[in-house]
């Protein structure tokens, strides 16, 4: 191939290499403005949930101690009876309201979309259960009803868990055998405005009223007679 041939190849192939190279530097301008993007997004989202917090979080149970069996003695007076457990009914004036952290001057709360009333239902059942009752979801000797008057953990420097439920045991015909108040409570240290926190500190206050309940000589006399 002579000169003349070589330089008009290299013209001719001049402008696509720039055309390449101008390509190269638009994909990767395009790029980083997809990736600054990104970032911007993941950041908003980050600070969104810095600002939300702790609220309309679901209701987990992680109690951090187990419930305690009926003795033999009291298991053999209640062999005879079969529990059933009435839907809880919440009395509180915040259905949504599950603990307030007040270690700033503007209080943060902790809020759940949950079912709260169904959830202490479920883990009431369980709990029962756990203690060697016997649950039934009908046909009961007795029937417990159950109005939630509180279910709340306060921060300040430690969590402050309460849990109160008033209770009747009745028989099938609504006849009243037994009725009173029982209520648990939980501390704990920790980390501040942790969502698992508050967790253990509810569903051991809520374990700790369930215990209250079943120790109850009236309450169990009650239930044994039915």
């Amino acid at each position: 191939m002579d000169a003349s041939l070589l330089r008009r190849y290299d013209e001719e192939a001049a402008p696509s290499r720039a055309d390449w190279t101008s390509r190269l530097a638009q994909a990767n301008q395009q790029e980083g403005t997809s990736m600054n993007k990104r970032l911007y997004f993941l950041l908003a989202f980050l600070t969104g949930c810095a600002t939300t917090g702790l609220e309309n979080i679901p209701l987990l149970w992680m109690p951090t101690i187990g419930m305690f069996s009926i003795g033999s003695a009291e298991l053999a007076e209640l062999q005879n009876a079969r529990l059933q457990i009435a839907p809880v009914i919440d009395k509180r004036e915040n259905a949504a309201l599950i603990g307030q952290n007040r270690k700033e001057q503007t209080p943060r709360q902790v809020t759940t979309p949950d079912d709260v009333s169904a959830f202490v239902t479920n883990r009431m059942k369980a709990l029962m259960v756990a203690a060697g009752l016997k649950v039934v979801d009908s046909g009961g000797t007795a029937i417990l009803k159950t109005e939630l008057r509180q279910f709340f953990v306060d921060e300040t420097d430690t969590y402050q868990g309460e849990v109160i439920l008033r209770v009747t045991l009745t028989d099938p015909d609504g006849s009243v055998l037994w009725s009173g108040l029982s209520s648990g409570a939980a501390a704990r240290r920790g980390r501040s405005y942790r969502a698992d926190n508050y967790y253990e500190t509810l569903s051991d206050s809520l374990v700790g009223a369930a215990q209250q309940l079943i120790r109850n000589r009236g309450f169990r006399k009650a239930l044994a007679g039915s």
